[in-house]
């Protein structure tokens, strides 16, 4: 049954938060972003006073897999940078090119962060449970099955704030890495060219 299921690592400590006894509502990701269909210019504002309780749940599944999908994609992005410069550091890293120590100091800190950053990516691209496995099914007394999406709404919503503060560490981390790998590049092909 789909209730018994707990969302796959790295969300499982998100079933320790989910009490079903406690009313569930969409975040507030998806009510503004339903409020931003109805948005109007009005005087010097942009403003919506849409009413959050006409939300559907189709549209707001939609909108939650449309931000995950916009993370997936640029954590792949900061992922195959990460990547070009981790070769590039086992480039300039060989012993052939006796390499200052600064370049050498510098290279491995990037090196160091483009796989950390790259772990933090991974965590944004995992695939954690399959999709509407959350749903809760029942038969009612009419012989209707009524269906319960507060918990997949609960955890999906929980599982794109996560991802999100994921991807924030990987650029941060890839952005510290980008610093080091350009003070490295520069000081290699200085001592290389006799700059200084």
């Amino acid at each position: 049954m789909a209730d018994e299921l707990k969302p796959r690592f790295p969300y499982s400590w998100f079933g320790k938060q989910w009490d079903p006894e406690k009313p569930i509502k969409f975040s507030p990701y998806v009510r503004r972003r339903y409020a931003l269909s109805a948005a109007t210019e009005t005087g010097d504002k942009i403003i919506s006073s849409t009413p959050p309780d006409l939300l559907k749940g189709e549209k707001a599944l939609e909108w939650i897999y449309g931000l995950l999908g916009v993370l997936d994609q640029k954590a792949s992005a900061l992922m195959r940078l990460n990547g070009v410069m981790l070769a590039a550091a086992a480039f300039l890293l060989h012993p052939q090119y006796h390499a200052p120590i600064l370049v050498t100091i510098a290279m491995a800190a990037s090196a160091i962060g483009s796989t950390i950053s790259i772990g933090c990516c991974l965590l944004v691209v995992s695939i954690d449970w399959p999709f509407l496995d959350l749903v809760g099914e029942e038969s009612s007394e009419d012989g209707k099955t009524n269906f319960d999406f507060s918990k997949e709404f609960f955890h999906l919503q929980h599982v794109a704030n996560f991802r999100q503060g994921c991807y924030r560490a990987a650029w941060a981390v890839s952005l510290f890495t980008t610093i080091a790998f350009l003070v490295a590049i520069v000081v290699f092909f200085g001592h290389i060219f006799n700059w200084w």
